[in-house]
């Protein structure tokens, strides 16, 4: 006769064995595979894009020094932003694939920054090939976080089309730039913050009297 069927050791062997396989791809997964995010928000009666993340470069062609400025261009899908205004040696990583990607985020050409914060980075997909901008010490994967701040524009005077999403992958590397948009921040109207100060001070009035 065969011994009972141990259902609770069969399960705790398969749980360890689950477990080990998980912890094994995610090891073999984390790879060196890069995102950067760039999030445009119109606030304050500016518009900012923030964008963070990284990009891995060893598998990308050999770089060349290029001058990079602090400027979108939605109709050529050209973005290039850095807190640092010594642009004569910031490193293009030039990638001869054609990259799938959109080839505009809108309608206006060359529009150039108010300001700007951060580590350099852009891209542009105006040509048969898809092109990155990083400062030129730029180490494999380390972070990049910055913003671009455009004062007095909306999307709409920037020529920038705000009602999608848009996603580039780089090749052969597979890293991803996705561009999208947050809902708008409101300016609040005069009357609104002096109705305010005046329902704030009523309300100090009325506790004082209690």
């Amino acid at each position: 006769m065969l011994p009972p069927y141990n259902h609770k050791g069969f399960s705790l062997l398969t749980a360890l064995t689950l477990t080990a396989s998980v912890a094994s791809f995610a090891v073999f997964s984390d790879g060196a595979e890069g995102a950067v995010i760039i999030t445009g928000e119109e606030t304050g009666g500016n518009v900012i894009f923030t964008y963070s993340g990284k990009i891995d470069t060893t598998v990308l062609d050999s770089p060349i020094n290029a001058g990079t400025g602090k400027l979108i261009d939605p109709i050529n899908s050209r973005f290039f932003s850095s807190g640092d205004d010594n642009f004569t040696n910031n490193r293009f990583y030039l990638i001869f694939l054609p990259g799938s990607g959109p080839t505009n985020f809108g309608t206006a050409e060359q529009i150039l920054a108010s300001s700007a914060t951060g580590d350099l980075f852009g891209f542009s997909n105006s040509k048969s090939s898809l092109q990155i901008a990083l400062k030129n010490n730029y180490v494999s994967n380390d972070p990049i976080n910055g913003s671009l701040t455009f004062d007095n524009a909306t999307f709409s005077s920037l020529g920038v089309d705000d009602s999608q999403s848009y996603i580039w992958t780089l090749l052969p590397n597979n890293d991803t730039i996705t561009l999208q948009f947050a809902s708008p921040t409101p300016v609040p109207e005069p009357s609104m913050v002096l109705g305010t100060v005046v329902v704030l001070g009523l309300g100090g009035l009325f506790g004082k009297r209690k």
